[in-house]
């Protein structure tokens, strides 16, 4: 009876023992496989990150050599301007931005645009409308009073002007009858009122819009309203307001000081 009683505690502990060593075999299997798993996709991270640092640098390093290219471009108008060779200088501008030697808009729209007395401001607006009635969409432009910019306030305007026509119409070129508004007018004496509105296909919240730099879609960085929100932020004379509804975006710039 002795020797039975052994040969089943026997038994029933290498039964126990065999369960255990497949257990912690299965145990380490999974662990092995989630170390693995883990250091994969560590590692994916991390040349992820490798390849959007050399793509970012690329990014920097074709930049800083286009800024070099825009200031030795400018030197040489400069220099074209001070030798009154103005049609030398035009052919150069022309030449740099690809564009047609003139734009003509609708009536109405060359109407309006004609209220705003600073032919930069004008012409600036005018070839992104053009842009944007390639794309397809309605264009709309009223501006209810004459506008006077001084010098500095103009070129950060011109800066504004293109970032908010170049993010309408990358949010339009998808649209099938995509809407674009544009309006001018004096809040109070001393503000200018600028409202840049756009159809979009979604819904969008402001707050998301933030969390995205600004944009309208997720795959999209929106660098440019961001851009926008630091010219803006480091200038009293500018104030940026943003508003969504169902089908559209409203970007509103109030400019104090114009005249």
């Amino acid at each position: 009876m002795t020797i039975s009683l052994i040969t089943v505690f026997g038994y029933t502990v290498v039964y126990y023992l065999i369960w255990l060593i497949m257990f912690m075999s299965v145990f380490m299997m999974l662990k092995e496989y989630n170390d693995n798993l883990d250091l994969h996709l560590l590692k994916q991270k991390y040349e992820d990150t490798i390849n959007l640092n050399q793509a970012v640098s690329q990014q920097y390093e074709q930049v800083r050599h286009r800024q070099h290219d825009i200031k030795n471009l400018l030197i040489d108008l400069q220099g074209q301007i001070k030798a009154n060779q103005s049609d030398t200088a035009l052919k150069m501008i022309q030449d740099q931005l690809e564009a047609t030697p003139e734009i003509t808009m609708m009536p109405e729209v060359e109407a309006n645009l004609n209220k705003i007395t600073s032919s930069g401001i004008q012409n600036v607006i005018r070839r992104h409308l053009y842009e944007i009635l390639a794309v397809g969409a309605s264009v709309n432009i009223e501006v209810s009073a004459i506008i006077n910019f001084c010098l500095e306030d103009e070129i950060k305007l011109a800066r504004i002007i293109g970032i908010l026509l170049d993010n309408a119409r990358d949010a339009l070129k998808d649209q099938e009858n995509g809407v674009f508004q544009l309006s001018m007018s004096r809040f109070d004496a001393e503000t200018v009122v600028l409202a840049v509105r756009n159809s979009i296909d979604q819904s969008v919240d402001v707050n998301q819009m933030i969390k995205n730099k600004f944009s309208t879609k997720d795959n999209h960085h929106g660098y440019g309203l961001t851009n926008i929100r630091e010219i803006v932020n480091g200038d009293d004379h500018f104030n940026l307001e943003i508003e969504t509804s169902e089908h559209f975006v409203t970007v509103e710039l109030y400019m104090r000081g114009a005249r």
